[in-house]
């Protein structure tokens, strides 16, 4: 007996069965295409920002290179004038030496003198307070309070209160000084750097004038060889 044989017809035509799989390859292709074009975008954006970035932190090191390379050939002098004008540190026992040295110049008899803390004008700025009080000739103590204003560190007057007697005056004063510590963190290096004014020249050519402390600095001795104590 033969058998029957029954023959399944597909819905697909032949000839879409023979472009689905080139389709499908085709497919793959583009998404892969895509996901590829899209990401080399990004990288290349990505590149293009960090080249515009290292430019632009070229241009600012090219920029303050400059500035520190103009400056080098005339800031160094008023290092020691700034340096003495603004201490780092309380200066309080500079000022007592000036006020010392300068009363002993001339005839004023100083009947009181006080140093206190006070508050700074700012974060970065502390302050010394200065009161005492003078007695003596009237161009005496004028020229006194004249050369006071002269010194090193800075000491900024808020009140000078004369009071006559007869021929000689004796003299009321509230004065501040001022100290600021060095920054303990220096700026980046990317950061850009503000030259230095013509305004802010002169007031450091004035700063240059200021009476500096005579010990404000010691120069070092030494080392020396010791000695034997029990050599004979």
């Amino acid at each position: 007996m033969a058998g029957i044989k029954i023959t399944k017809k597909s819905p697909i035509s032949p000839n879409i069965t023979m472009l689905l799989v080139p389709i499908i390859y085709l497919t793959i292709v583009i998404v892969v295409a895509v996901f590829s074009i899209r990401t080399g975008y990004e990288q290349i954006k990505k590149q293009r920002s960090e080249i515009a970035s290292a430019k632009q932190i070229e241009s600012v090191l090219t920029e303050k290179l400059n500035t520190l390379q103009d400056a080098q050939g005339f800031i160094a002098k008023y290092v020691d004038p700034a340096s003495s004008a603004l201490p780092d540190k309380n200066p309080s026992l500079l000022i007592i030496s000036q006020m010392k040295q300068i009363t002993a110049e001339r005839p004023v008899v100083v009947t009181e003198f006080n140093l206190g803390r006070g508050a700074g004008a700012d974060t970065s700025t502390s302050t010394i307070t200065v009161n005492f009080s003078a007695a003596g000739n009237v161009n005496d103590v004028l020229s006194l309070h004249q050369d006071i204003t002269k010194l090193a560190p800075l000491i900024t007057f808020k009140a000078f209160d004369i009071i006559y007697e007869s021929e000689n005056v004796s003299i009321e004063t509230l004065a501040h000084s001022y100290f600021a510590e060095y920054p303990e963190k220096l700026p980046s290096i990317t950061q850009p750097i503000s030259k230095i004014t013509t305004g802010e020249i002169l007031l450091l050519d004035e700063v240059t004038l200021l009476t500096a402390p005579t010990f404000s600095k010691l120069n070092p001795n030494g080392p020396f060889t010791r000695e034997n104590p029990f050599s004979i």
